[in-house]
């Protein structure tokens, strides 16, 4: 069995997107409907024209609304709400992160590092990390695996790839390769990952010992509800109107004939599955499965309390029921029902 120290755990926001999104513009062809990248200064919509799909520019101010999977007008509204309610308790005045940046005047990293500080504002407002996160981007793997190996998370660098990141050791860090891959939906990926790899952190102060009784869809789902809503918010809504595109960024499976094996799976094994054997589905339909709560009323504060309690010993069922009033039968029955308002097959 896989297993990471108790004191060290990472993690991967992985996307997956063909090549021939590389050279996205205005008009020319695209593979998967309302998915969103950012194109100089234009915002660029998937959307079927005749049979086809093609890219088309968004309308400013987010006028143009793409339809959302995986949501009706009133769960959309609530998941807006929500987002909105979020930010506007942040802290502005948390500390500074403590940067290890190998290109420091690099626009991406600059807005990288905004993204990652905005989150740290953001979080703190729901529950109090304790320590001032590290945050390391660097493009060279010595560089970055250096850094990591001076910081005792020897462990990061053992698996680290390009255009990856991780997060543990009270650091988030992300290798950030452009010459391995710079098309417009990695520079995407490489933004995001601050919001994701540092709410990691948060995780990994309440679940303590007791990360593996997590399951992958909670674990990395809830990471990516953090995500959306910080990049939706970090830079005053420059790249992204609101949460409802800013959530297309993430690629990962959503549909039905990639995941619905990894939702049985979780359904009758309440355990963690493991890092990277659900095919990414923890990361995009777990998206929508933390998603589905927040529509519930519930909140990303009650997700760090649920792992808080199974931090204390608590199994996971027990810890779910606790907190959010229902059991997981209840909740993957209703859960079905809600992925069917989505257009991924359910």
């Amino acid at each position: 069995m896989r297993r990471l120290s108790y004191f060290l755990v990472a993690v991967l926001l992985v996307t997956s997107a063909p090549a021939t999104w590389a050279a996205a513009k205005a008009g020319a062809k695209c593979t998967t409907k309302d998915s969103i990248v950012k194109s100089g200064k234009q915002i660029l919509v998937c959307k079927k024209s005749g049979k086809t799909l093609k890219w088309s520019v968004q309308k400013s101010g987010g006028e143009q609304k793409p339809s959302t999977p995986g949501t009706g007008n009133s769960q959309l509204s609530a998941l807006e709400e929500y987002a909105k309610k979020v930010v506007a308790q942040r802290i502005p005045g948390v500390p500074q992160l403590k940067t290890s940046l190998q290109s420091p005047e690099d626009r991406a990293v600059i807005q990288m590092t905004e993204n990652a500080q905005y989150a740290f504002s953001v979080y703190e407002s729901i529950f109090p990390l304790g320590y001032t996160p590290q945050w390391i981007v660097g493009e060279k793997e010595s560089w970055v695996k250096e850094k990591l190996t001076a910081n005792n998370c020897a462990s990061i660098a053992s698996w680290l790839s390009p255009n990856q990141g991780g997060g543990g050791c009270q650091l988030a860090v992300v290798w950030r390769a452009p010459e391995v891959r710079n098309d417009l939906i990695m520079q995407n990926t490489m933004l995001v990952q601050g919001g994701h790899e540092i709410f990691h952190l948060y995780q990994n102060q309440k679940w303590g010992q007791y990360w593996d009784r997590v399951p992958d869809w909670v674990r990395e789902g809830s990471a990516n509800l953090g995500m959306s809503i910080i990049l939706a918010n970090f830079d005053g809504g420059k790249l992204f109107a609101n949460y409802s595109t800013a959530r297309n960024v993430e690629m990962n499976p959503k549909d039905k004939a990639t995941c619905e094996a990894s939702l049985k799976k979780w359904e009758s094994n309440n355990t963690a599955e493991g890092f990277g054997n659900n095919k990414g589905c923890e990361y995009g339909l777990g998206l929508l499965m933390n998603e589905f709560l927040i529509t519930k009323g519930f909140t990303l504060k009650d997700t760090l309390d649920m792992i808080g309690l199974i931090g204390s010993g608590t199994d996971f069922p027990t810890a779910f029921e606790k907190t959010y009033g229902m059991s997981l039968a209840t909740y993957f029955r209703e859960l079905r029902a809600y992925l069917k308002t989505s257009n991924y097959g359910w």
